[in-house]
């Protein structure tokens, strides 16, 4: 008996380091030699061949959705990916890059753009990693005549929750974010944050905004008035932004805990 768990133990970690040696050698034809073709080969059969827990397996998806990406093969990718986050063995990973190419497929690349929420066709994302604190969809709340995006969220002390849009390269570069908030029962309170293709940070006032329980509120920002938040004073260049925040700071600036929900509406880039 010990003699059979000798060598099964043997064979399963020759397998091992050869699943292992083939992902490294797809990994540097990806790398050194940029050939996609053969990578792509490589990491399907690592996926077809091995157990659904592999770890190896779990890294060969991600590397699989990754190279049809890089190649404009979304929908395979997306596939692949789903496939990670289905048996858990790569989830978090996964769950990164399928983010990162649905926010690139909806990012804005002209303006103006304005979303009045009546459809789901709009490019506003609940960060994966914010779902513990809540969700977003689509409703018409009380007192609104139309639908608005109601983004349901938990106040929780010194925590923050999150929407995100991206941009590429938009042609005319974006001047202005403007759009109508309003929220209940617990007054909320809003900061909007920039990135830019450097991966600077940059905001608009030095605090948050108050966002009211018993009206409807208007903003518009400019968004060349949007300062670093690195101290140097630098102001945010709209031809290089990537990337806009709404980031609920209730919990570090308001007296609420508990559930909330923070309505959003007539929403443009222009």
């Amino acid at each position: 008996m010990w003699t059979v768990l000798l060598l099964w133990a043997a064979t399963a970690a020759a397998t091992d380091r050869g699943s292992w040696g083939d992902l490294h050698s797809a990994l540097l034809y990806e790398s050194a030699d940029g050939d996609l073709a053969t990578s792509q080969n490589v990491y399907r059969g690592l996926v077809s061949s091995l157990p659904t827990n592999d770890p190896i397996r779990a890294k060969a998806l991600y590397w699989l959705a990754r190279s049809h990406w890089l190649v404009g093969e979304v929908s395979e990718a997306r596939e692949a990916l789903l496939e990670g986050i289905r048996t858990g063995a790569c989830r978090e990973r996964c769950l990164d890059l399928l983010e990162r190419i649905e926010l690139d497929a909806a990012a804005i690349r002209s303006t103006p753009v304005q979303w009045d929420f009546e459809t789901p066709q709009h490019g506003l994302f609940h960060p994966w990693r914010y779902d513990h604190k809540g969700t977003m969809r689509l409703g018409t709340p009380d007192g609104y005549s139309s639908s608005a995006l109601i983004w349901s969220t938990t106040i929780d002390v010194r925590t923050e929750d999150q929407l995100v849009m991206s941009f590429s390269r938009p042609d005319p570069a974006p001047a202005e974010l403007a759009f109508t908030i309003s929220a209940f029962p617990v007054e909320a309170w809003i900061r909007v944050f920039a990135r830019d293709e450097a991966g600077r940070t940059y905001t608009w006032g030095g605090a948050g905004m108050a966002v009211p329980t018993d009206d409807t509120m208007s903003i518009t920002i400019t968004l060349d008035r949007m300062v670093a938040t690195d101290g140097t004073g630098d102001r945010l260049d709209p031809s290089k932004l990537v990337a806009l925040r709404l980031v609920d700071t209730t919990g570090f600036e308001g007296d609420g805990v508990g559930e909330n929900q923070i309505f959003l509406d007539d929403f443009s880039v222009r």
